[in-house]
């Protein structure tokens, strides 16, 4: 309970909804590097994936590559 006790209260605590570290402006942040890295993998993926499903060549080795890449 002391956890929901510490959120409760710095939620509440109006200090931290204004200013340059507020929450708002961090969540405006957030938002921002989020479409940042949507732009980029939609850079990349739309145009590879297009031109892939437009041709339907190259799918065994994106995928290769897709599944080769987390390792």
């Amino acid at each position: 309970m002391n956890v929901l006790n510490f959120i409760q209260s710095f939620f509440s605590d109006g200090s931290h909804w204004h200013g340059y570290d507020g929450i708002p402006q961090r969540v405006w942040e957030h938002l921002q590097y989020t479409a940042g890295a949507l732009a980029i993998a939609a850079a990349v993926g739309l145009p590879v994936g297009l031109v892939t499903g437009h041709t339907g060549r190259g799918g065994n080795a994106l995928a290769f590559v897709s599944a080769g890449a987390p390792a």
